[in-house]
């Protein structure tokens, strides 16, 4: 079916590039701990890398970070955690009140190893140089003892910045969603909270590494 829309639809249409949002649904080969039920496979992964390269178009599939460390459980209600969070508990970042996602402590040491990993994983199987790193709605940022007394755009930056320098060793390059980028205090007519900071990371614009893509995102 996929490979019937790239031929027939978004190849005629001159789309040059595909986001797949795969999150924790993907084969990890270097964390199975970590895969969430019904992955996409790496075998899946080559076919759609080889569909698109046929016509020109880049596959750019999707992580998530810090937050979506869950995903909506419709037939009870609330959220159901999964992810990093699921393997490792104790990597999780004290979730708010108000906050809609869970969320893994970004300076937790178990963190970046396992990201990059994931990277790796996931450029690899789809044959891409481009993946979308995420970053939206970071709500629980900065709440543990491990962060406690650092700014939340500073944390954020940096988790950013290190996720964008471990792609561009690989000659990738790194995508990411703005809303954490935007003074939600600031600008009217938004969703806040979802379309916008008012969490203080927007000023993490100005420390974030300037060859990042950064996608718009609203509701």
């Amino acid at each position: 079916m996929f490979e019937k829309f790239v031929e027939e639809v978004a190849a005629p249409a001159g789309i040059t590039h595909i986001s797949l949002c795969l999150y924790y649904r993907f084969e990890f080969l270097s964390h199975p701990e970590i895969v969430a039920p019904n992955p996409t496979t790496v075998a899946v992964a080559k076919r759609v890398a080889a569909v698109c390269k046929r016509n020109g178009i880049t596959v750019v599939p999707e992580l998530d970070f810090p937050g979506h460390q869950c995903e909506p459980d419709f037939e009870n209600g609330g959220r159901v955690s999964r992810g990093i969070i699921v393997a490792y508990p104790d990597m999780e970042e004290p979730m708010l009140p108000d906050s809609a996602t869970r969320a893994v402590c970004v300076r937790h040491p178990r963190l970046r190893p396992i990201m990059y990993d994931m990277i790796d994983d996931m450029m690899d199987a789809f044959e891409t140089d481009t993946i979308h790193m995420g970053f939206d709605e970071a709500h629980s940022i900065g709440n543990c003892p491990r962060c406690a007394g650092v700014p939340n755009y500073i944390l954020f930056a940096q988790l950013v910045n290190d996720a964008n320098r471990h792609i561009k060793k690989r000659g990738g390059q790194m995508w990411m969603w703005g809303d954490r980028l935007l003074d939600g205090y600031r600008i009217p007519g938004i969703v806040k909270k979802y379309e916008s900071s008012l969490n203080g990371t927007c000023k993490a614009v100005d420390l974030i590494s300037k060859d990042i893509v950064i996608c718009d995102w609203h509701y």
